[in-house]
């Protein structure tokens, strides 16, 4: 039996982070955090903004890393649940099947 798969992008993050404290000073906090399912530097910044929100955040550096997970069929099977049940008719599986040909 194949294993079941499945790959995560997370992003390794830098960054500067301006912000006023209780006293109304400007202050400045450099840090290094992991966000999980993250592809772009764009949504970095976006996620680190509604992190510390009244804050300006700037990504210093950034590295992407992808985490493939796996496990076997059968432990898959024994420990997920079923989302829902479609019937599908043999055109259906037909089409998919020529479909993956083609790509090979």
């Amino acid at each position: 039996m194949a294993n079941v798969t499945r790959t995560i992008t997370k992003a390794l993050v830098s960054y500067e982070r301006v912000y006023k404290d209780e006293q109304g000073k400007v202050q400045t906090d450099y840090d290094d955090t992991v966000l999980d399912k993250c592809d772009t530097r764009e949504k970095a910044e976006i996620m680190l903004q509604k992190e510390f929100k009244g804050s300006l955040v700037s990504v210093l550096d950034i590295k992407f890393i992808q985490e493939t997970r796996g496990m076997s069929e059968l432990t898959f099977i024994e420990y997920s649940d079923v989302i829902k049940t479609v019937e599908v008719f043999e055109e259906e599986l037909a089409a998919k099947a020529e479909s993956r040909k083609r790509r090979k």
